[in-house]
């Protein structure tokens, strides 16, 4: 809308608008049934004389204009002014806006000393009428304010929060920045002309990490350091105090309005990525007071800032050079950067700070503490030694003295902030927590130049002519009535709407005491040996805890660097793979390439794996790679989408929304082209771990899950696309289970280029994870020998990376157990404490299930290869299948044919096709999961399709695996004779997982059946089960054979006859020869049962016979003993007559008790003796008579018919030769 504008004289910053617009909004909010309230508008200009378009935001009280002008607004002179000259009659453009922020925060200052004082004098009447003179403010912009509607003073908007365009309420805190006029100081004309528009400039430059070096007695106080060349660009003199902090949206804004002065494009205002938490209860407290209110302000702020983790900290420090230092970086140091929270490879905002804005606080005492660094989980990966000393409080004492003797000077004095860390020597680090002594923040005089040093004591020693006087500080300190007030006090004095007509002096302690809060938490106190040589001011805690403080260093990946990979074992292709694929996107010499090929700059990378496999290391190990790679110096940043998927799809977006504005903010993409930096933003690689939890494959069941993959998906499209730079690429890394697992619309080339699987660690790769991680713990093998290596790991077929590192840790734990036993034992033995036997791996190992087979079922068997009769050529066959590839993969491995992976064995049933199997478990070392047939199958429709694929993911997990289907033809007929249809989806489904596009690798598919015509013909051709095995009804041969088999396990009298016994046997099974010895063994234990009954009964009879003899002897022969009297007199009493029948009755039955239990352990001592009974050719022949062959000859004739139709239709030979039979051939 184009309106035209008429100035006129009013004392407020609003416009009034044409009636008609006027009378438009006022319906509009009787339709709504809000309340109209104010409106924010936008207005942009064309500039004739600048030959440019402004823009500024005004706002509207619900003022019209004269009905005379029905095409123009209305607004004050000063206010057209200030906006940049708007002229009476200007044509603009009016915009409504309807989303603008709450303010949080507005800092201003006064545009000259003369409205500084003018403000001190009306504080009280700017606290109450300011909301009625203006609501909107942005940055850059200046305000008229009017005092009693006659002076006129102007602010300008330095900052607002959290949007660069706010809007003004009741709880909106404003913080005003003091101008007062200059105070004489001793720092010279020619000196004052040398800070420069140049020197107050922000800069930007990359943060690395800056190592003491102890060894030439250096410490580390509270330093950056940049090199000589940028220090004489920046204009900056060695010592000067810089403030550091991290790069924000407002800094770029700000930064583009003011090079743009108010005019050109304007990025778009990105508010989901704002990482305040707004919470809009503003309007919620109109009941509390006023110093409430401003006090519940300052703690919101502060609870913002902890859930930020002290995004907005800023840290004050001096300058020295370092030539280590390329022109696009500054080195800090780790304390500083655990303050501040910076993380290496970001950019960071570096600005000349004027002696006269430094938030000095006198300091009441010092309490100082030793800093304990705990380890955080990326300098485990490495595992970081750190062996601390503990100081006792003299010790502290007597370092800091010794220490500020030797680096610091009377006139020296250095910038610290509340809970700063200063490293003492290499293994002393202490914190100083200060207290201040009043709430006054203390300007100090302007510094001078110096000229610059490169040896660091030097330059230090050069920099004492740039400190404040220790006089000049003194004084300063000492009067309590300057006239140079806090930010903070501006917000206690001016807008915090306090009342003073009641409570003044609860309502100024209040105020001091957010003064105090605020200098505690942002001003700066200045060491200097007088201070730590004062014992009143220095505190140091004595007793354990107290004084020490733990803090943990951030989670930089640049001390990983590259020594992750020494650490990975078996994973040399797969890093090479990403290596390669990664470089174009993260060497910024590769630009140019990059460019040329028309490169996205968005990419990334799926690293898949089952669980322990090794994809997290691997995604950290590049990280680390990339962050310390000169040629890339990559940002990295994690986030763990475990912690998202219980979340709503709405918050999921708000965290990516935050991961992606924090990665670009922190690496310096948001910086306009505009901005002053030396360097360029650095390549920005993010780690997305387990990202299937939240964009897993949907359930076609669950329509939700579908919609919800794809607005994720959708968004995280929208974002990379946004941020998408090709000189400064964001890649992607992302860990998941398998590719399956993760949403296939997220798996396009333009986000995800690459994918790389996990598999399980070959042979050869176990070896090198078990040495590659005893190195890393410190240990080794003692005589290692790389064949018992070798010979061991084929033990552990199946183990994955971290099952190797679990055995390796049960090592350990098992040699640190033998070693104390050995102490206690004194034992003296001298073996080195890092050396560990081979024989403690072994035992490891024992008991331990890896990571794959825990859940899942698997068949044990003792049955080996001499425990079955017969079948020679079975055997052969299942040997060169099984067990030969498993024993020898070199020499498979070299075979670039598949191998055969699928065997049927079919023959009449007791046959021994299951006791095959059964000893394929006992005998290769295989996994061994065994699937009866009916066990697959369900009523319910998909869940036996899904039973199979369970079944044969489980064998993946176990592999090396043997998967055993018995009775395979009922749950794999022909398809087409069911008229339910679902055993031909199961066939389906085994086709499928039999015969897919990446094989069966490390699963050997076994089945068993007796009527191989039922099974379907599909699931018998080449590639699946290729090869069927006969299991026949033994020969004579193969009958003796079974027979010695089963001798062997039993107690055999001599003179029976094997041959003549096999001959007697014609057509039984192995399953009737079994049973026909099994009765025989029956027949000899009924016989020595009865034996032995028989002789119990015998000697039963003899003892009783003995015993009623003897008791008929001396039935009435008692002895009994009786005690004397006191006076040595014995008494006399008869017993009667049924006193003695019941004593007789108790001697007899403690008398069979006692014969009974002889007898009983006799008996058992006899059975524990005796060998098993003897079976004899009587035996046999009772069994004999009692048995026939299980398979009748009607039977057998019906199986010899089918299974030469079998034969004739598979068209080869598949098993032995059967006696009558033609041989086929492949002719």
């Amino acid at each position: 809308m184009e309106l035209h504008v008429q100035l006129k004289h009013s004392t407020d910053c609003f416009v009034s608008l044409p009636p008609k617009i006027v009378h438009s909004l006022l319906l509009l909010s009787e339709k709504q049934s809000k309340s109209l309230g104010t409106l924010g508008l936008e207005i942009t200009w064309y500039d004739k004389i600048n030959k440019k378009e402004n823009k500024g935001y005004v706002g509207w009280a619900g003022g019209s204009t004269d009905p005379r002008f029905t095409d123009s607004i209305e607004m004050s002179q000063e206010m057209a002014q200030c906006l940049g000259g708007i002229k009476n009659e200007q044509k603009l453009k009016l915009k409504a806006l309807n989303n603008i922020e709450l303010a949080h925060s507005v800092q201003v200052e006064p545009l000259t000393s003369d409205d500084w004082e003018i403000m001190e004098v009306h504080q009280q009447y700017l606290e109450e009428q300011l909301l009625n003179q203006v609501n909107i403010l942005y940055s850059g912009q200046i305000v008229p304010i009017w005092i009693h509607h006659k002076t006129i003073i102007k602010l300008k908007v330095t900052e607002t929060l959290p949007t660069p365009v706010v809007k003004l309420s009741s709880n909106s805190e404003i913080i005003v920045a003091p101008k007062p006029r200059n105070l004489p100081t001793t720092t010279t004309s020619s000196q004052q002309q040398q800070i420069s528009k140049e020197t107050l400039k922000p800069r930007f430059l990359q943060i690395k990490d800056f190592k003491i070096d102890y060894n030439n007695n250096n410490t580390f106080i509270n330093e950056i350091y940049i090199n000589k060349e940028l220090l004489n660009q920046f204009q900056w003199n060695i010592g000067d105090i810089i403030e550091i902090s991290k790069v924000s949206k407002n800094n770029n804004k700000n930064n583009k309005k003011e090079k743009n002065n108010n005019g050109g494009d304007e990025e778009e205002d990105d508010d989901d990525n704002e990482e305040f938490d707004d919470d809009d209860d503003d309007d919620n407290n109109n009941n509390e007071d006023d110093t409430s209110k401003l006090q519940k302000q300052l703690d919101n702020k502060n609870n913002n800032n902890k859930k930020n983790k002290k995004n907005n900290k800023t840290i004050y420090a001096r300058v020295f050079i370092n030539d280590k230092s390329n022109n696009q970086q500054v080195l800090i140091h780790r304390n500083i950067r655990t303050i501040g929270n910076f993380y290496i490879n970001t950019i960071v905002r570096l600005k000349y700070t004027t002696s006269h804005s430094l938030p000095i606080c006198p300091i009441g005492s010092i309490l100082v503490k030793q800093v304990i660094w705990k380890q955080n989980s990326l300098s485990n990966l490495i595992k970081q030694q750190s062996s601390q000393k503990i100081y006792s409080v003299e010790q502290i004492k007597e370092q800091i003295k010794v220490w500020s003797n030797n680096n610091l000077s009377n006139n020296q004095r250095y910038p610290l902030l509340n809970g700063s860390i200063v490293s003492i020597n290499s293994n002393l680090d202490l914190s100083f927590n200060f207290n201040n002594l009043t709430s006054s923040i203390i300007p100090p005089t302007s510094s001078s130049s110096s000229s610059p040093s490169n040896n660091l004591d030097s330059q230090r020693s050069n920099n004492n002519n740039n400190n404040i006087n220790n006089d000049q500080l003194n004084d300063i300190t000492n009067n309590m009535n300057n006239p140079y007030l806090s930010s903070i006090q501006q917000i206690g004095d001016i807008m915090s709407n306090l009342n003073t007509n009641n409570n003044q002096n609860n309502q100024n302690n209040n105020s001091n005491k957010l003064m105090n809060q605020f200098q505690m938490n942002n001003g700066i106190f200045m060491l200097s040996l007088e201070i730590l040589s004062n014992d009143k001011l220095l505190k140091i805690e004595s007793g354990g805890n107290n004084s020490i403080e733990k803090k943990k260093s951030l989670e930089d990946y640049n001390e990983i660097g590259d020594r992750l990979f020494q650490r990975i074992g078996g994973m040399e292709k797969q890093i090479k793979q990403a290596k390669e694929f990664l470089s174009l996107y993260m060497y910024k010499d590769l630009s140019v390439i990059r460019e040329q090929l028309n490169t996205p700059g968005v990419n990334g990378m799926i690293i898949a794996g089952s669980h322990g496999s090794g994809k997290s290391l691997l995604a950290t190990s590049l990280g680390g790679y990339y962050s310390t790679d000169s040629r890339s110096n990559a940002f990295i940043i994690k986030l763990d989408c475990n912690q998202l998927k219980e979340l709503k799809v709405e918050n999921i977006r708000k965290q990516f929304n935050k991961l992606f504005y924090k990665s670009c903010k922190e690496s310096g993409n948001t910086l306009s082209a505009t901005t002053s930096t030396n360097t360029t933003p650095p390549p920005i690689i993010i780690i997305l771990e387990s990202l299937d939890l939240i964009l897993g494959t949907p359930n076609d069941q669950d329509p939700g899950s579908k919609i919800r993959c794809e607005q994720l998906v959708s968004h995280i499209k929208s974002l990379c696309f946004k941020y998408q730079n090709r000189s400064s690429p964001i890649v992607m890394i992302a860990t998941v289970i398998s590719s399956q697992s993760l949403c296939q619309s997220i798996q396009i080339p333009e986000l995800f280029g690459l994918t790389i699987e996990l598999q399980a660690p070959t042979r050869e790769e176990r070896v090198e994870i078990l040495e590659r991680y005893l190195k890393y713990q410190g240990k080794q093998l003692k005589d290692q020998q790389s064949l018992n290596l070798m010979k061991f790991s084929a033990s552990m077929e199946g183990y994955l990376g971290c099952d190797v590192e679990q055995i390796v840790d049960r090592s350990i734990h098992l040699s640190s157990i033998k070693e104390i036993e050995n102490n206690n034992n004194n034992n003296d033995d001298n073996d080195d404490d890092n050396i560990i036997e081979f024989s403690i791996i072994e035992k490891a190992k024992e008991g331990y299930t890896p990571i794959t087979l825990k859940g899942i079922k698997l068949h044990s068997s003792e049955i080996k290869w001499q425990d079955i009769g017969g079948l020679d050529s079975v055997r052969a066959m299942l040997k060169e299948t099984i067990e030969w590839p498993t024993k020898y993969p070199k020499l498979f491995q070299s075979s670039p044919l598949r191998l055969r992976s699928g065997i049927l064995l079919y023959g009449p049933t007791g046959c021994g096709k299951t006791l095959l199997a059964s000893a394929i478990a006992g005998e290769c070392g295989l996994n061994f999961i065994s699937v009866k047939g009916p066990e697959l199958l369900n009523k319910y429709i998909g869940s036996s399709e899904q039973g199979v694929r369970d079944v044969f993911s489980r064998a993946s997990s176990a592999k090396p695996c043997v998967l055993f289907f018995d009775e395979f033809d009922s749950i794999a007929p022909r398809r087409g004779h069911d008229n339910s249809g679902v055993t031909d989806r199961v066939v389906n489904q085994f086709l499928t997982q039999l015969d897919g596009v990446e094989g069966l690798t490390g699963v050997y598919v076994l089945a068993a059946t007796s009527r191989p015509d039922l099974i379907d013909p599909a699931l018998l051709r080449p590639g699946r089960l290729d090869k069927s095995l006969y299991c026949n009804i033994p020969e004579f041969n193969e009958r003796l054979d079974i027979l010695t088999c089963l001798k062997s396990k039993m107690n055999l009298s001599p003179s029976i006859s094997l041959e003549q016994l096999s001959t007697n046997t014609q057509y039984y099974t192995g399953a009737d020869l079994r049973a026909l010895m099994y009765n025989a063994q029956l027949k000899s234990i009924h016989e020595w049962m009865n034996h032995l009954e028989e002789e119990k009964k015998r000697k039963r009879k003899e003892k009783e016979d003995q015993s009623n003899k003897n008791s008929s002897q001396q039935q009435d022969d008692f002895i009994i003993f009786q005690p004397k009297n006191n006076d040595n007199s014995i008494s006399k009493s008869n017993l009667t007559f049924e006193e003695k029948t019941n004593l007789q009755k108790q001697i007899d039955t403690i008398k069979s008790q006692f014969i009974n239990s002889n007898t009983s352990t006799l008996n058992k001592s006899n059975l524990s003796n005796e060998q098993p009974p003897l079976i004899t050719q009587s035996h046999i022949d009772l069994a004999l008579k009692e048995s026939s062959p299980s398979i009748s000859e009607s039977e057998r004739k019906k199986y010899e018919r089918i299974y030469n139709n079998f034969l004739k239709e598979r068209g080869s030979v598949t098993g032995n030769k059967k006696e009558g039979v033609p041989k086929q051939t492949l002719a």
